[in-house]
């Protein structure tokens, strides 16, 4: 790994930045993980225990807590941004992902913090948008993050177009020459 961040660095002026939060492994699979294997724990105690229950009530919500987790965490990847490219990873693979190729970078607010969605102009391997959390901002949650303005401007600049000032008009690079 440490001999393809130097190869980008080299070929991009710069090392990979990470944008994504370094608790991202344990938000896409260590936390859901822990949680659901409590959970199963519990329903299979209140199953095996003598006394009424009703079973199919039970599964049905170990199945929904388990979807729901599954649903909200496992899209998560780990973003590393570089002059040229996003260096996008889900922890089994890592692809690059040209600035050009974004199309938009919009944030949301989770109860368990922000979220920012990366929508792409044509498919990636990892589909049309990806998901990540940026790094933590305490007590700045009511503000944008920054890695939003950060990448727009990265692709503002790959693009040709300058820096992204938040807030102001966006114009239109017009080639010259022709």
């Amino acid at each position: 790994m440490r001999a393809t961040q130097e190869l980008e660095a080299q070929a991009t002026g710069r090392p990979p930045g990470t944008l994504s939060s370094s608790l991202t492994l344990y938000q896409k699979i260590i936390y859901p993980s822990l949680l659901i294997s409590v959970f199963a724990i519990g329903t299979l105690t209140v199953l095996l225990s003598p006394g009424p229950k009703d079973s199919a009530v039970i599964l049905a919500m170990l199945t929904l807590f388990g979807a729901l987790m599954l649903r909200i965490n496992m899209p998560l990847k780990r973003v590393r941004m570089d002059d040229q490219a996003l260096h996008i990873s889900n922890y089994k693979k890592e692809i690059t992902v040209p600035l050009g190729n974004v199309a938009e970078v919009v944030e949301s607010w989770w109860p368990k913090g922000y979220r920012v969605f990366v929508k792409f102009h044509s498919a990636t391997e990892f589909g049309s948008r990806i998901v990540f959390t940026p790094k933590m901002r305490w007590l700045a949650w009511w503000s944008p993050h920054p890695v939003v303005a950060e990448i727009r401007g990265a692709v503002a600049r790959a693009a040709g177009a300058g820096p992204v000032i938040p807030g102001a008009p966006r114009e239109r690079h017009q080639p010259t020459g022709l």
